[in-house]
């Protein structure tokens, strides 16, 4: 009884240090979570890139990770003017694409679908923006 005891006890010690890195990056992404809808966004920022760099190979934690940063740096454009909100948009756009690289996701798709839109809108808006400018200063 004392040998299975002590069987028992290494294999759970084995398991637990073999999922230490998918334990701690689940815990960094709850902070992540926390964190955004806290409105905390450049802390959830923070949470989530932290999880992907220190993801250990579980490709659908780093794909749902992704998918939150695209959220995250969404909403950070949304907070910033000109050429900031366009990067962060860019951003987005990159993480979501990374996301479905991992996996297929039909939220993914219309979010990646959304953000490429109002980049577009933006990025027409601000060189309207600019003829104006060059107009008034000539």
């Amino acid at each position: 009884m004392k040998r299975l005891i002590i069987f028992l006890f290494i294999l759970i010690l084995f398991v637990l240090l073999y999922n230490t890195g998918a334990i701690y990056g689940s815990l960094r992404g709850t902070f992540g979570d926390i964190s955004y809808r806290k409105n905390s966004l450049l802390d959830a920022e923070k949470h989530y890139t932290e999880v992907l760099r220190n993801s250990s190979g579980n490709t659908l934690l780093s794909a749902d990770i992704l998918y939150n940063l695209g959220n995250t740096f969404y909403r950070l454009g949304e907070l910033e003017q000109n050429e900031k909100r366009i990067h962060l948009w860019e951003k987005s756009i990159g993480s979501y694409t990374k996301s479905l690289a991992i996996r297929t996701d039909s939220e993914t798709e219309e979010n990646l679908a959304f953000v490429k839109e109002k980049l577009q809108k933006e990025k027409r808006e601000q060189e309207e923006e600019k003829k104006e400018d060059e107009k008034i200063g000539s």
